[in-house]
């Protein structure tokens, strides 16, 4: 009688089988979670660009508001309908008498001692600056206390 024993060396198709599947399942759920984080990336994309895509309109129009500050009282009216259109379009004023002085949103372009300010302080907005969406678009011109 011969005792012969199958040698290891034969794989076991079924195994052989199980594995190929399981390899396959794995990579497929790796191109699935790369394809659904593309998906998340792309749709933040569009949202910035929905968001930013009027930056130029805007940077173009700042100077209006500008001139209509600069032109006194009498066009409060049209000042408060230029901060509304601002503020649509997702626009704020930065840079206010009081506040303390923030190297990223101000822009210092003097300073003078004023008693009873400690340093630091803004003591007079020279332009306006603003933020869209929470980004700079334009950095507050101020004069602070030194």
């Amino acid at each position: 009688m011969d005792d012969a024993k199958p040698t290891d060396a034969v794989e076991d198709p079924h195994a052989a089988c199980q594995q190929q599947v399981t390899d396959a399942e794995a990579k497929w759920k790796r191109a699935l979670a790369d394809y659904q984080n593309r998906e998340k990336e792309l749709a933040r994309e569009r949202e910035d660009f929905t968001k930013f895509c009027t930056v130029g309109l805007i940077r173009d129009v700042l100077p209006l508001g500008d001139a209509l500050r600069a032109a006194g009282e009498g066009h409060a009216e049209l000042l408060k309908l230029f901060g509304d259109f601002l503020k649509r379009h997702g626009v704020e004023s930065i840079g206010a008498v009081g506040d303390r002085v923030d190297y990223l949103l101000h822009e210092v372009v003097g300073a003078r001692t004023e008693d009873g300010k400690e340093v630091g302080t803004i003591l007079e907005v020279a332009q306006v600056g603003y933020t869209m969406h929470g980004r700079l678009l334009r950095p507050a011109k101020v004069i602070v206390a030194e």
